[in-house]
């Protein structure tokens, strides 16, 4: 995973993720942060559970279409490759293909395949 993560103003500095309460713009940051090269995370529950109440904001952010949730209990970031782009060198594909394989990118947004 790399140590440096962006974020991009088209997705945190729009009206409606601002509209979003704290807890959930905090725990969307926390995601970003522990993701890994492709935007998927193995522990959003656990990184939730760190803030009061942090499942309901979870929650909040799939509602919202910031998070796809998986069976498995992975996420993955939705707007992650509008400003994620990791050097083919320091690239490390994620371990998680049977989710990656349940959605596509398209103009730097996951959608579910089956959606």
């Amino acid at each position: 995973m790399a140590k440096r993560r962006m974020f991009s103003n088209e997705v945190v500095c729009t009206d409606d993720f601002l509209s979003l309460p704290a807890t959930s713009q905090a725990i969307y940051l926390q995601l970003g942060m522990s993701a890994d090269d492709d935007g998927f995370v193995a522990n959003p529950k656990m990184i939730a559970r760190s803030f009061y109440g942090g499942l309901k904001f979870l929650q909040t952010l799939v509602e919202r279409k910031y998070l796809i949730p998986f069976n498995s209990g992975v996420i993955v970031i939705t707007h992650w490759k509008l400003a994620n782009k990791v050097p083919q060198d320091r690239y490390n594909p994620t371990k998680f293909v049977d989710e990656l394989s349940e959605v596509i990118c398209k103009e730097g947004r996951y959608t579910n395949k089956n959606t």
